[in-house]
């Protein structure tokens, strides 16, 4: 890995292992969010449940039970925390 980019590395860690010890990959796209309405999970912590918002992250978790009628839970990372976003059957068909 010798002279190549540190975001080279971080691709190669998640491509080989699926983490990074390195700085997050959607650090250095961070501070252009706000310009395009997305927010952080740390913005996005205190506000109340069923509000609609755009957030961006890494998938770490997709969950589709069985029970769930067709909801799925996906986990989306990004460098301040973990947004767990709910994904209606309704939406997802459209």
């Amino acid at each position: 890995m010798a002279g190549s980019m540190p975001r080279e590395e971080i691709v190669w860690d998640y491509a080989s292992l699926g983490l990074t010890l390195r700085r997050h990959p959607l650090a250095r796209s961070g501070p252009c969010w706000p310009s395009v309405g997305v927010m952080s999970y740390e913005e996005l912590k205190d506000l109340p449940d069923g509000r609609l918002v755009t957030a961006c992250g890494i998938v770490t978790l997709r969950q589709q039970p069985d029970t769930a009628n067709g909801t799925i839970v996906v986990s989306l990372e990004d460098e301040t925390g973990a947004v767990q976003v709910i994904v209606w059957k309704s939406l997802r068909d459209e």
